[in-house]
């Protein structure tokens, strides 16, 4: 099973997909892959890259949180509170 969650677009020519994976039953992961356009003349047409990482959903809360915290010190490195 494999069920798209969101989509992030990196640039013109590429996005983040993040789907959902059941590998197995009880055994769910994010996957968060790099997707680009192939050539001209196959509009719309993008392929899965071999970029990104698949996480084990329990450790979502653990990524949650660790990207809030690079957010909050890189806020604060830009405000000056930081070096």
């Amino acid at each position: 099973m494999s069920e798209i969650l969101g989509r992030l677009r990196k640039s013109a020519a590429q996005e983040l997909l993040i789907t959902l994976e059941a590998i197995r039953p009880g055994h769910e992961y994010l996957d968060l892959r790099i997707w680009t356009a192939v050539e001209a003349g196959r509009s719309g047409a993008e392929v899965e890259t071999t970029r990104g990482f698949r996480l084990d959903i329990e450790l979502l809360p653990e990524l949650i949180a660790l990207l809030t915290r690079i957010e909050r010190d890189l806020k604060a490195r830009k405000d000056g509170g930081g070096k």
